[in-house]
């Protein structure tokens, strides 16, 4: 007994099966028992549909389809063990690779570079044609092909509508909550996804490793314009691509980094916001200790990987000095070490802490509010995010703004504005934003003074 007949014949069906699909055919009509695929078989189909899911989460779904009826075709191929006969030399070359198939509504490149690269798939796995038939190894290939499809397709094919590539540094969650104040700031511009622009998404969920291949990734793709949510994404983003636009509203010492020649005239393919205020963190420091009467022992919670860290930290130092105050800090490189540093700072007793501002630790708003609660900590953030996720008082730029105001730029790229022509700018107001109810749990009296002066008081 053998899983199926020979392989032209198989490919030639799943072909069939995804013209019918395009034609309007069920989704699933091609999984039924009719197909003439047995229960094993259907098995792996399925198993390669669901490892391909979520990397062709933001294929077109016809594109979709086609491509996981090309990965099941792998299910057809008859085991070695069981196979009736090695493969063919006759079909080494005419019949192996469907050169006719026809499939309705699919972009002219996408077909022939699928076939170039599943061609060079099966030519690396069997080695010779005539060679016995390896099952395991060429599911494995064209399973591969699957996941790495998506990319080569929106690559290749003739877009209608400007492409947005958003590279993110922070978590999913995050990102679709700033994502969303972009997108509505690029509605009251006039640019509709789906109408004047289309947007694919990739972040690295905070592992910064991950960056690198995430923009070498959105590059492939050619974007019209690379959206990077912060330093950390601008920096890699800038590494793979010295020629497609790239926009951050999150920007920290880009002249220094390389990435801008001056914030009057950035000159290279990068521009946007720089959210770091000077003399800002020292202003935080202040409100540390008006919300904490007579704090003496003051903590930070850094992640010097940022860039826009070491230069918040001065100020602080310096800041501390000035007030006689004595500053402990725990630095969190990872996300994962984030309740460490916060649990050093309570065990050494420090009155209050400032957590600075960084893509990582914005990343982490909810998980630095509840362990700094359980421990008692009072904490001054920069950002109102934290406050809004638990956290007790911020003191800092509004992102929002920021997400809102980069908008102006990547419509201004689309027009036709070189993003060297473009200046940078800087937030022009700064938000007092304070949680009453983390205030009540953490049995703090919230000053009057700070009170009148809040922007936003959250019950």
């Amino acid at each position: 007994m053998s899983y199926g007949s020979d392989i032209p014949d198989n490919f030639r069906r799943a072909a069939g099966y995804a013209d019918r699909i395009f034609r309007g055919a069920r989704r699933d009509a091609w999984l039924r028992p009719r197909t003439g695929l047995c229960r094993p078989a259907v098995h792996k189909v399925m198993a390669l549909r669901a490892l391909a899911r979520p990397a062709l989460a933001e294929v077109p779904t016809r594109r979709r389809d086609f491509m996981t009826a090309v990965a099941g075709a792998a299910a057809f191929i008859p085991h070695p063990a069981r196979a009736r006969r090695p493969l063919r030399r006759r079909y080494r070359r005419d019949h192996c690779l469907w050169p006719k198939i026809s499939v309705a509504g699919a972009e002219p490149n996408f077909i022939p570079s699928v076939t170039i690269l599943l061609s060079r798939s099966v030519q690396k796995t069997f080695g010779s044609w005539g060679d016995q038939m390896q099952r395991r190894d060429f599911i494995l290939s064209i399973g591969a092909l699957a996941l790495a499809a998506p990319s080569l397709a929106i690559a290749q094919q003739n877009r209608k509508r400007p492409l947005i590539a958003w590279l993110s540094s922070a978590t999913s969650a995050y990102s679709a909550s700033k994502a969303a104040v972009f997108l509505q700031a690029m509605r009251e511009l006039g640019f509709n996804e789906g109408q004047n622009f289309d947007i694919v998404y990739r972040s690295s969920d905070g592992v910064q490793d991950r960056l690198p291949g995430l923009a070498e990734e959105l590059v492939a793709l050619n974007p019209d314009v690379i959206f990077a949510i912060a330093i950390a994404a601008a920096v890699p983003a800038r590494k793979a691509t010295s020629r497609i636009p790239i926009v951050s509203p999150a920007l920290a010492d880009a002249v220094q980094l390389g990435l801008i020649e001056s914030e009057s005239r950035p000159g290279r393919n990068v521009t946007g916001i720089e959210p770091y205020v000077a003399g800002l963190p020292a202003k935080q420091m202040e409100v540390a200790r008006e919300i904490v009467s007579g704090a003496r022992t003051i903590g930070l919670l850094t992640n010097m990987l940022d860039p826009k860290a070491p230069p918040q930290m001065k100020e602080l130092v310096e800041a501390a000095r000035n007030l006689d105050v004595r500053i402990v800090t725990a630095d969190a490189r990872r996300s994962d070490e984030v309740e460490g540093a916060l649990q050093y700072l309570a065990d050494q007793k420090v009155d209050v802490a400032i957590v600075l501002q960084t893509s990582m630790l914005i990343s982490q708003t909810r998980k630095i509010a509840e362990v700094a609660l359980a421990r008692r900590l009072p904490a001054v953030y920069g950002y109102r995010e934290h406050v809004v996720d638990g956290g007790l008082v911020s003191y800092g730029v509004d992102l929002r703004w920021c997400y809102a105001r980069a908008a102006t730029f990547v419509v201004k790229i689309l027009r036709g504005t070189p993003p060297g022509d473009i200046p940078i700018e800087f937030p022009t107001q700064v938000l007092l934003s304070i949680n009453l109810k983390t205030a009540r749990t953490l049995g703090i009296t919230v000053p009057s003074t700070l009170l009148v002066r809040a922007d936003e008081l959250i019950e």
